[in-house]
C-alpha cells in the first residue's frame, strides 16, 4: 500500500483493511487475491483515504512539539511523543523504532 502512496496506520490495517479483505476471501485460506487487493486500492486511491500529510501539516505538528519556535525538539519530548501520544497504542512506535528515528 506505501508503494501505491497510501499509508494507513497500523490499527486501520488490522481492524480494517485486512479484515475487509479477508471477507472477501472465498476460500478462507488467508490468501489475498489480487482482484480484491486492487478493488480495494482503487477506492482508497480515489477516495484519497490514506493519503500521506503536505508539507504544511508536518511542519504544523512540529510547531507543536517546538512551541518557543527554536528550530529543533527535545529528543525526550520526541520520545515521549513518538511511544505514547498521539493515537491507538498500535499505532505507537516500539522502543527500537523511536530510538532509530532518534
Amino acid at each position: 500500500m506505501r508503494y501505491l502512496g497510501q499509508f494507513p496506520s497500523e490499527s486501520d490495517l488490522k481492524e480494517t483493511i485486512i479484515p475487509e479483505l479477508l471477507e472477501e476471501d472465498p476460500s478462507r485460506d488467508g490468501l489475498v487475491s489480487f482482484e480484491a487487493f486492487e478493488r480495494l486500492m482503487l477506492r482508497y486511491l480515489s477516495d484519497h483515504t490514506y493519503d500521506p500529510d503536505d508539507s504544511e501539516t508536518l511542519l504544523a505538528a512540529f510547531r507543536v512539539l517546538d512551541p518557543q519556535g527554536h528550530g529543533y525538539i527535545d529528543s525526550n519530548l520526541m520520545h515521549e511523543w513518538l511511544s505514547t501520544k498521539g493515537g491507538k497504542a498500535a499505532d505507537f512506535f516500539k522502543e527500537r523504532e523511536t530510538s532509530d528515528f532518534l
